[in-house]
């Protein structure tokens, strides 16, 4: 039997539904940034062009030694939404959603068990993915209203989503949720 994709999404969301503001992520939380790298390491990730160039640039060494400046985040297939042809060291491009899927399972070890695909971002990718083909829901809860924004997640409706699993921490909870 073939073994199941997950799409997910996964965020950390603010409780007004602040996910970003200019670029950046409103809070700095050590665990939510550890737990997303532990889920999404060895999986592929989708994001749209925002959230790729919300990326901080670093160096690194190219194939021939030469030093290149690099935006991507390492051990992980990234795929950027885009329209454009420019030639980004180390990213797939996909100019919709379904293309990106599709690029993405092709990038999933066959002999992996774990058939899973994440999206990282940002607002449009998230309202386009939680209504048409994610199958499963990673958030990090923030609390507080006060944070400010202009990128957020879309409600999360609980007739089409069911939460399975919440881990409470001070400030903030992470939260499972599977599609009903």
């Amino acid at each position: 039997m073939k073994d199941k994709l997950e799409i997910i999404l996964i965020a950390a969301v603010s409780e007004n539904n602040v996910i970003g503001y200019r670029g950046d992520i409103p809070w700095d939380i050590k665990e939510d940034r550890d737990r997303f790298t532990s889920l999404t390491v060895g999986h592929p990730i989708i994001m749209g062009r925002k959230t790729y160039e919300s990326f901080r640039t670093r160096k690194e060494k190219d194939k021939n030694g030469e030093e290149i400046s690099v935006k991507y985040l390492r051990n992980r297939t990234n795929i950027v939404l885009t329209a454009s042809e420019e030639k980004l060291p180390q990213i797939l491009r996909a100019r919709h959603l379904y293309e990106a899927i599709e690029l993405a399972q092709e990038h999933i070890p066959q002999l992996s068990k774990d058939k899973k695909i994440y999206i990282i971002g940002g607002q449009k990718v998230y309202e386009e993915a939680i209504s048409e083909v994610a199958n499963k829901l990673e958030i990090t809860h923030v609390k507080g209203r006060h944070y400010k924004g202009d990128a957020y997640f879309p409600l999360i409706d609980v007739h089409q989503w069911k939460s399975v699993n919440r881990e409470e921490r001070d400030g903030y909870s992470f939260e499972t949720y599977v599609r009903r």
